[in-house]
């Protein structure tokens, strides 16, 4: 077993205890969203496993949690996924959907937790079977340590994604324009800098992570020079450099070896 699988630490918090891979109940799905403010939907088809089509047209983008892309091929997991999601919410059939502080996404798509009739959460399933990686992004972060639980659960018993290496994880790879998207970026912390607004890490493998100095504060950033970190997010390339935009605590973890 690699030190990425042994050591990830979240930065803010030692996890403890682990939640149990099991379907959630009502009471236990809505415990970090307010199931007050649920509404009912038809589901028309599961585009992937983090995707949905609604039979009213919309499309819906699971808040707290990313999977592989079935399109334009599928990437390793994306089918497994996808059928999960599928098993859990059989087309035609109703759902619940807990919108997201953010509603929608830049390409109108739904952003809201997704709950079955029977009470399951569909990002906690798909976390739970290995599935799924957690990816906070704000201001829709109310799940977040919980998820982040989930994840790790899955990831050491080696489940799904976390059976071997990922296409997704990068330890230790320059970054180049192939490698955009989501990611989970393992590398060094090379420097740090400040200015009014925001923190940005320099990694050595060339990314460049930006935070607020809010979270950089919280996370205690300015103490990470030189340290071990796996981050995660979309890598976007400007200015003919790779960056990434860290959203919340969860999504830096600290290798303690």
């Amino acid at each position: 077993m690699t030190p990425y699988y042994r050591s990830a630490l979240l930065l803010v918090c030692t996890l403890t205890t682990i939640l149990p891979a099991r379907a959630a109940s009502q009471d236990q799905a809505s415990s970090c969203f307010p199931s007050t403010n649920r509404q009912e939907a038809t589901l028309d088809y599961i585009v992937d496993g983090d995707t949905l089509a609604l039979i009213d047209g919309r499309k819906v983008r699971v808040v707290g949690i990313n999977t592989p892309e079935t399109r334009p091929s599928p990437q390793p997991k994306a089918l497994a996924a996808k059928q999960a999601a599928e098993t859990l919410l059989p087309a035609n059939g109703k759902i619940w959907l807990i919108p997201g502080i953010n509603a929608t996404d830049r390409y109108g798509r739904v952003l809201a937790h997704v709950v079955s009739q029977n009470g399951a959460n569909l990002a906690e399933h798909l976390l739970s079977n290995g599935l799924a990686a957690a990816s906070a992004v704000h201001p829709n972060t109310s799940c977040a340590e919980h998820y982040q639980r989930l994840e790790l659960q899955a990831r050491n018993k080696q489940q799904g994604l976390w059976k071997k290496l990922h296409p997704w994880q990068l330890i230790d790879k320059r970054i180049n324009k192939n490698r955009r998207g989501f990611r989970l970026v393992t590398s060094n912390v090379s420097s740090i800098t400040t200015n009014n607004k925001y923190h940005h890490l320099q990694l050595a493998n060339g990314l460049r992570v930006s935070m607020t100095n809010k979270l950089a504060n919280e996370i205690h950033a300015s103490k990470l020079q030189r340290q071990r970190v796996t981050v995660r997010g979309w890598i976007q390339w400007r200015k003919n450099k790779g960056s990434l935009t860290l959203h919340h605590a969860t999504n830096l973890q600290l290798h303690s070896d």
